[in-house]
């Protein structure tokens, strides 16, 4: 039995185009383009300034003084 290749494996040793293979010889579909970027609009968020932490209030805000 062949050994699955992994995401991660792939992107290591530039083989994407080997796991994309691989992956629809498994069935796996692509992903809808449009759905797939609103759910990464709510999972992936923009870095905070290096002064700012999750805590700390936003700039220009009137909470907390």
């Amino acid at each position: 039995m062949d050994t699955m290749l992994t995401l991660a494996e792939a992107i290591r040793t530039h083989r994407i185009d080997d796991f994309i293979a691989q992956a629809e010889a498994e069935g796996v579909a692509a992903a809808d383009e449009e759905a797939f970027g609103l759910l990464m609009g709510r999972v992936v968020k923009a870095p905070q300034p290096e002064d700012q932490t999750s805590r700390s209030p936003v700039r220009g805000s009137k909470r907390g003084k």
